[in-house]
């Protein structure tokens, strides 16, 4: 065993010039008395000595493993007869691929296929990853893969379906229609994690006009209205993996959507953009996160929260909840109450976050002023 972990680790040689020195050495003929010792030796020796980019290395090394009987030994999340199918296929379609990261336990397979994924290859490759587990322990699903994809097609182009980069409106606006032709492939709650990325994103706000991010909404809104009128027919394993993946449906998906776009038509409104308009830094900083909202009544309670802790007015705050898309059921009452007790639990050591190392009695004062101020108003 230790001149075979030679062979593979020092010897220099390739994997067919290895093959050859352990067939003419006859090393398996003894090495296969011991099944289990073998088995052992290669997971323990051998197989941290290979790299996960030498697919024909792990290739043979899985062959090993599947042929001289000592697959029955350990448990495997991947068996050594699918590695070998898998690293069969995915070193002609994805040489860049770090197999290894794509397997292990602690990895996200789909961060690992992520870098590899192009045009030419993601239906080779939506094919073997139901033959992956993920990090939750179910196998992967294609949808799940076009969604990865999908968003890397978006923003960094392609060589056969978007050449360069997209960089102006027309371009994203092209960009988006390309990648709704795969819409299709994508489970309801796939396709919310792609339209999401490319519109809310941080990236996507920055980038992409709001009149851009409108238009690629409305055409989802289209696309997902088309599927729930005229369902496409799916296999059964299909079937089984949507079963299992989600239960977000088209229509969740729609009404997800038509909020997304109510929302961004509430940016126009003349309380956000006096916010983006502003002088001051912090005004900005709350335009900005209520853009990235979404009008999601959670991310609105914590800015709210957040400007109440700043010592903003309420009438601000109040601007900000009727500016939402609602009903969100939130009043300026709610968000002072929840301050208090966010300014409270500092106080007492809970460890709440006031929005930076600030000391609460004075957050509390800020407070407690607003609220003065708006009472003083009527």
């Amino acid at each position: 065993m230790t001149h075979l972990e030679f062979l593979f680790s020092d010897s220099g040689l390739s994997t067919a010039e290895i093959e050859s020195r352990a067939q003419a050495l006859h090393l398996f003929e003894t090495l296969k008395t011991d099944p289990e010792a073998f088995h052992k030796h290669m997971v323990k020796y051998i197989y941290p000595t290979i790299g996960g980019f030498d697919h024909e290395r792990l290739l043979y090394y899985f062959t090993l493993l599947e042929s001289y009987g000592s697959a029955d030994f350990g448990k495997y999340a991947i068996k050594p007869e699918t590695h070998i199918r898998l690293l069969k296929k995915l070193k002609v379609v994805a040489s860049g691929l770090d197999y290894k990261r794509l397997t292990e336990d602690s990895a996200d397979p789909l961060e690992a296929l992520g870098p590899v994924l192009t045009s030419q290859n993601i239906l080779s490759i939506s094919k073997l990853v139901p033959k992956i587990p993920g990090r939750d322990g179910r196998m992967l699903s294609p949808s799940s893969l076009y969604t990865v994809w999908l968003q890397k097609l978006f923003w960094a182009g392609d060589p056969h379906l978007i050449k360069q980069v997209p960089e102006s409106p027309p371009e994203w606006l092209h960009a988006f229609e390309v990648c709704a032709k795969y819409f299709d492939r994508l489970h309801p709650g796939d396709l919310i994690t792609v339209v999401d990325a490319v519109t809310f994103s941080p990236k996507a706000v920055t980038k992409l006009p709001v009149e851009a991010r409108k238009e690629m909404t409305s055409k989802a809104i289209k696309a997902v209205k088309h599927f729930i009128e005229k369902p496409r027919k799916r296999n059964s394993e299909e079937d089984v993996q949507e079963a299992g993946d989600s239960k977000v449906t088209y229509a969740d998906a729609l009404s997800h959507l038509e909020t997304s776009l109510a929302h961004l038509g509430t940016l126009s409104h003349s309380f956000i953009l006096s916010l983006k308009d502003s002088e001051q830094e912090i005004l900005r900083k709350y335009s900005n996160l209520y853009d990235l909202s979404r009008s999601e009544k959670g991310k609105i309670r914590d800015q709210a929260v957040a400007m109440c802790l700043d010592g903003q007015p309420l009438g601000m705050i109040r601007q900000l909840l009727e500016v939402a898309v609602g009903p969100l059921d939130l009043s300026p009452k709610d968000i002072v109450q929840s301050a208090v007790t966010k300014v409270v639990s500092a106080l007492s050591g809970g460890g709440a976050d006031l929005g930076g190392p600030r000391d609460p009695l004075q957050v509390l004062e800020g407070v407690v002023a607003a609220v003065h101020a708006s009472v003083d108003k009527g």
